[in-house]
């Protein structure tokens, strides 16, 4: 980049403009012995890889591996400009349009058939005209051939690839130059950057729902969640349970005709109709076939009592699950 270029304001096209002035080149006609669809072409390879004009100029055909894994360009130290070799990786999409435009072409020959003189800013502005996007904003900033570098910075930002990937493609010598002359960050490039953040209010109130445990934070605000009760496993904590040996005990106990179809199921624990005998009360664990404690998860004898409603038998006739 020469002094001229560094005091030369330039900017990069929205991506909506940049398609739009692809599209527009490759349909319209020839300009300085290229047709529009060649045109096209070049400006997608100066865009997506960075290379200059006179860079493009020296490639020749076997400049490309297009039947790589990766397809490639190889730059060679004698025509970079930094006087590095590079091999340059090319989009998929990119790598089979240059395929389809090299078929008939020799190893040997050129890529391109540039003109010997710079004139990548009267191509450029050219093709800009056929469309609404000015060659030159307002602020003074163009978008000419070497613009295409800045297009391709701009767009590697756009696209959260880190500063230093970002200048290895480039080829520049600090991020420095890569971040200051040729990224050019829009205001609404910005805002999209801004809107990555995360919602500090959602933060709050998941933090505070997933406290509680009781309430789903969504679009609408705080909704009410019923509380998830866990499978019970084993005998229950705090009932008077026995084996019930056939139906006929199962009816003299008062059941219903469907709770003692639900013990001759063995299904589950039933309770009773019958209170708990003083006996049953003090936890007495010597009755052959009764299994008797409290539950642990009430402390208080009195409010252990009451979440039973009096206390009730309960029969158990298998684990419940």
């Amino acid at each position: 980049m020469t002094e001229s270029d560094y005091k030369r304001k330039r900017r990069a096209l929205s991506e909506d403009e940049f398609r739009l002035f692809i599209r527009t080149t490759e349909v319209s006609g020839s300009f300085r012995s290229l047709v529009g669809w060649e045109w096209g072409l070049i400006f997608r390879l100066a865009s997506e890889t960075g290379l200059r004009w006179s860079e493009i100029r020296s490639l020749t055909v076997a400049s490309f591996s297009l039947a790589a894994d990766t397809p490639t360009v190889f730059l060679a130290a004698g025509d970079a400009k930094n006087r590095t070799e590079s091999v340059l990786p090319i989009r998929p999409a990119l790598a089979t349009k240059l395929k389809d435009y090299f078929a008939l072409k020799l190893p040997t020959a050129k890529a391109f058939n540039l003109p010997a003189t710079d004139c990548g800013a009267k191509v450029v502005k050219h093709y800009l005209a056929l469309t609404d996007i000015p060659y030159e904003n307002d602020a003074g900033e163009r978008f000419d051939f070497h613009a295409l570098r800045g297009q391709f910075a701009t767009s590697l930002a756009r696209n959260g690839v880190s500063l230093a990937a970002a200048r290895e493609l480039m080829r520049h010598s600090t991020v420095d130059l890569t971040a200051k002359f040729y990224t050019h960050l829009r205001l609404d490039d910005k805002a999209s950057a801004i809107a990555k953040l995360p919602d500090i209010d959602v933060a709050i109130e998941s933090e505070a729902a997933s406290m509680t445990g009781t309430y789903d934070v969504s679009a609408s605000g705080l909704e009410e969640k019923a509380p998830e009760k866990a499978p019970f496993r084993g005998t229950k904590i705090g009932v008077s349970c026995h084996s019930v040996a056939n139906s006929t005990e199962a009816e003299s106990l008062g059941l219903s005709e469907i709770e003692q179809e639900e013990i001759a199921e063995n299904a589950y624990t039933v309770t009773t109709k019958t209170p708990l005998s003083s006996s049953d009360k003090g936890g007495n664990s010597g009755s052959p076939g009764r299994t008797r404690t409290y539950d642990l998860l009430i402390n208080s004898q009195p409010l252990y009592q009451l979440s039973y409603r009096g206390s009730f038998k309960a029969i158990n006739t298998k684990t419940c699950i």
